[in-house]
């Protein structure tokens, strides 16, 4: 065991030593303030969870465009039922063998359709809050963009 154990113990400081920096080598490199501005619009987590809140706002628009729109449903049901008997029962007689099978199929199909004619203006009012809200959550998403481009470059100058 120890045989192997002394040969890996100094195989795996040699790597680490050939990974690591020299005290020599520049280790961080100069940020231009369009560069800063760049990583912090991509790292802050207000963009991105106002990202977010934006493109869940967009597909509640979508939704409520479907609510305007016309259903339609369709299904379709098939079954089959096969049974097989060996003997048969003969009043007065008893049971004969005499095989008997019987298959029963069945397919049934039903469409349908709805459209909402009116009810009280909700699918329009539900439209224009799905829109509201959607213009309010990308105004969110541009002021989050002014205030970190704003932070970076108070902290960079």
């Amino acid at each position: 065991m120890k045989k192997w154990l002394v040969p890996l113990l100094y195989a795996s400081v040699a790597v680490s030593l050939s990974f690591s920096q020299t005290p020599t080598e520049k280790t961080s490199k100069a940020l231009t303030l369009d560069q800063a501005i760049q990583i912090a619009l991509e790292r802050n987590i207000t963009v991105v969870t106002s990202q977010n809140t934006l493109e869940g706002q967009q597909s509640a628009v979508t939704a409520a465009y479907g609510n305007l729109l016309p259903t339609l449903t369709t299904s379709g049901n098939w079954q089959r039922a096969q049974r097989e008997t060996q003997t048969t029962f003969l009043p007065g007689v008893g049971n004969i063998p005499l095989p008997q099978s019987a298959t029963t199929n069945s397919f049934n199909t039903s469409i349908s359709s709805g459209l909402v004619l009116f009810n009280g203006f909700a699918n329009t009012a539900n439209l224009s809050r799905a829109s509201a809200n959607a213009i309010a959550a990308e105004h969110s998403l541009n002021r989050a963009h002014q205030s970190v481009v704003f932070q970076v470059q108070s902290l960079y100058l």
